[in-house]
């Protein structure tokens, strides 16, 4: 109603720099979480495969 509003075209580029970091990051951070994801199950099959208990009984009760 009397407020003057004004857009600058340098802080609209600067919120689109904002949003791409932002995306950038969330990228990367599902890509991280994936890649240890993969190598802590990998690690621990190999681990299990290696360590596991072989005498294995099973009883019915």
């Amino acid at each position: 109603m009397g407020e003057n509003v004004t857009f600058d075209i340098n802080e609209i580029i600067a919120g689109f720099e904002v949003l791409k970091h932002v995306k950038s990051y969330i990228v990367g951070s599902f890509a991280l979480a994936t890649l240890a994801a993969l190598s802590a199950g990998t690690l621990s099959y190999f681990l299990f495969l290696c360590f596991g208990n072989k005498n294995v009984t099973a009883t019915n009760a």
